[in-house]
């Protein structure tokens, strides 16, 4: 006799027949995993802590925002600046008030939003607007200097905020302790030397971690320099142990610009300040065209400095040896493209970058 079974059973048999497999592999799985400390990326119950009691532990070893994310298992909280375990509780800054956004240590009070946010977010700072109508929550717009200002601040320009007033009227405006600077075409706090732009470029040749110590490398920005018609006495932007830019440069007060007379910053101090107007992306030539060299960050242009965001050194194993050496040392550049502190640090090269290539800034000195 033939026996015909329901068409309708058999899934269900199927079914059955998986679960049964499913459950005996994370049992199996689970019980690993206690006796070896590993979680098991594969095994659907032990995601986001499911079968490792120590998770949350293993997340806070991360210390910083790239390596959390880099662990699946993971997630960073900004208010806490710190890593924990997926899927576990973290208040947004936006949603803490009063004592609870002062005592985050990832929030802080904006100023624009008159709410709490994130501590990296520029836009709580009332002077990072650029307009009257991104000056908003508990700041003022100063029309006269064009700066956004804490709610009850002077509008008065003086000291730094000179820098920001871009017409002779509005730099000598009132009773502002500015003075416009005709040959340097910006606006300075009182008592500031004259003097005329400095030229910046970056150098069109790429050349090893030995470019004969910093002597040795002004040597080459002098070189360029020239041959490119640019008068001036040039230095390299280059630091070696005990001998910083801040030391070797002349600090004055000036207008620093490309080749093309796009300004990069307004005096020594906004050159060190982490910020440029405009990136140092062009050469010597007028260039802007630049391949990526063998010694980069990235992938993107770079240039060696060992040089810290305010001119300061760093040790002599992150210079390739005082820019006198091929061999193992590390170094650190930075990269052409950026506007931040990452102009000049954007990343610590390992592994013998000294024997490969990187451009050089060159920045022309006061006489």
């Amino acid at each position: 006799m033939k026996m015909h079974m329901s068409h309708s059973k058999v899934p269900r048999l199927c079914v059955a027949f998986f679960l049964v497999i499913l459950l005996n592999a994370c049992a199996k799985g689970s019980s690993t995993e206690e006796d070896s400390g590993v979680v098991n990326d594969t095994d659907p119950s032990c995601l986001f802590g499911g079968c490792d009691a120590g998770l949350n532990e293993q997340c806070a070893a991360y210390l910083d925002k790239a390596a959390c994310d880099q662990d699946f298992q993971c997630s960073w909280c900004p208010s806490e600046l710190s890593c924990g375990g997926a899927g576990s509780s973290c208040a947004s800054c936006d949603a803490l008030t009063g004592g609870a956004c002062d005592s985050a240590p990832g929030c802080q009070f904006c100023g624009r939003d008159s709410a709490c946010g994130n501590i990296d977010a520029a836009n709580c700072v009332c002077s990072s607007a650029t307009s009257d109508s991104a000056c908003t929550g508990a700041c003022d717009w100063c029309s006269t200097a064009q700066i956004c200002v804490d709610s009850g601040a002077s509008c008065d320009l003086s000291g730094e905020n000179c820098k920001k007033a871009t017409s002779v009227l509005d730099c000598e405006a009132g009773a502002n302790d500015c003075v416009w600077c005709g040959a340097s075409d910006a606006c300075f706090a009182a008592g500031t030397t004259c003097g005329s732009p400095r030229k910046v470029f970056i150098s069109s040749v790429a050349y090893t971690g030995n470019m004969g110590g910093l002597s040795g490398a002004d040597g080459l920005c002098q070189t360029l320099a020239g041959n490119a018609g640019l008068s001036g006495t040039y230095k390299a932007w280059l630091s070696a142990p005990n001998n910083s830019v801040a030391s070797r440069f002349n600090t004055s007060e000036m207008t620093y610009q490309l080749v093309d007379g796009t300004k990069i910053a307004i005096g020594w101090s906004e050159l060190i300040s982490g910020k440029l107007r405009s990136a140092i992306d062009t050469d010597e030539n007028n260039n802007t065209s630049l391949s990526v060299s063998s010694a980069s960050c990235d992938g993107k242009v770079s240039a060696w400095t060992g040089t810290d965001a305010t001119g300061q050194s760093f040790s002599s194993s992150l210079s390739c040896n005082g820019w006198t050496s091929t061999g193992s040392e590390s170094a650190v550049l930075g990269e052409a493209t950026a506007t931040s502190s990452a102009w000049t640090v954007s990343c610590t090269l390992t592994n013998s970058p000294c024997s490969r290539q990187a451009r050089i800034y060159c920045i022309e000195q006061a006489d």
